[in-house]
């Protein structure tokens, strides 16, 4: 079987092909969205590209709110259906997903090549059967992900980026960076990358930054107040987490992914995040146990609609 797979941003579409199960990394190629009228015209430009004997299942991965038939991206116009899916590709089947969701479906298909090891347990697939992961990049959201007792995995749509941040966590912010924490009230106004950048103005008093600059700075320690300002991050991002996991109990695993989750786990201050992470007296056992990965391979979401398209003949 041939599956034709992609990963739609709101920059670049990636797409490539499955076989037996299988990503074939060799057939990846990456195109800008702004060179193409619709996301249809990318689709039948890679197939003549690549010329497969044919498709026979199409999933696609998107930046943006989605139903199993329809989609949109969030910071592009392009909008999908599965039935022009089917047309463009020759798919008998296509389904469309968002991109946390296809990241919920790899996880079983990541080696430690892919996802690197943070803190925690290292016996991976342990406990309730139950996996978070955690998307930090232009936004923020979770997947919640729970293996299923035949086989598979079940993959739950959240917009926990939209979720307030409890009181509790708003008086340690107001602590910090009063009074300007005001404009802080969501989980992604603080841990997605406009809202990173927006936070370190607030905390270091020197204007924003972007993201990748804030990282880039720390790493090579050009700016003092960027390895302050790292350090409080990646504790905040602790503190969140933490949170996350006593409302979804991931005893299988915490994965934390995109642009941010991967620059604040790259600045050395794990211990900060530890700290955040087991806080405080309830169930910090539990929480400490939990194994902490960070997804580092970009076909994270290919491989998740690869393992999405499987499972379409199964549900």
């Amino acid at each position: 079987m041939t599956i034709l797979v992609a990963d739609v941003g709101g920059t670049n579409a990636r797409l490539a092909l499955a076989r037996d199960g299988t990503l074939d990394s060799k057939t990846i190629r990456r195109y800008r969205n702004r060179e193409h009228a619709a996301f249809y015209d990318v689709v039948m430009l890679y197939l003549q590209e690549m010329q497969p004997d044919g498709i026979e299942r199409c999933c696609v991965a998107l930046a943006g709110p989605t139903t199993p038939t329809k989609g949109k991206l969030t910071n592009h116009y392009w909008e999908f259906e599965a039935a022009r899916l089917n047309e463009a590709s020759g798919a008998g089947q296509s389904l469309l997903i968002n991109d946390l969701t296809a990241l919920g479906y790899s996880l079983a298909g990541l080696d430690t090549t892919m996802a690197r090891h943070v803190c925690g347990t290292t016996a991976r697939g342990h406990g309730n059967g139950q996996s978070l992961v955690v998307g930090m990049g232009t936004g923020f959201n979770v997947c919640p992900v729970k293996a299923l007792p035949s086989e598979g995995v079940a993959c739950l749509e959240a917009e926990a980026g939209h979720a307030k941040l409890d009181a509790d966590l708003r008086a340690w912010l107001y602590e910090r960076i009063d009074p300007d924490a005001a404009q802080f009230s969501t989980v992604e106004e603080c841990l997605a990358g406009p809202g990173m950048s927006r936070l370190y103005g607030a905390y270091s008093r020197t204007g924003a930054m972007e993201g990748h600059e804030i990282v880039a700075a720390c790493i090579e320690d050009e700016v003092p107040q960027a390895q302050t300002f790292m350090r409080f991050f990646t504790r905040l991002t602790g503190l969140v987490c933490q949170q996350l996991t006593l409302q979804y109990m991931p005893l299988g695993g915490l994965y934390l992914a995109g642009s941010v989750g991967r620059g604040a786990m790259s600045c050395g201050y794990i211990e900060e995040f530890e700290g955040g992470l087991r806080s405080g007296e309830k169930f910090r056992d539990i929480v400490a146990e939990i194994p902490v990965y960070v997804i580092e391979d970009d076909c994270a979401p290919l491989i998740g609609c690869t393992e999405a398209a499987k499972a379409m003949g199964t549900v």
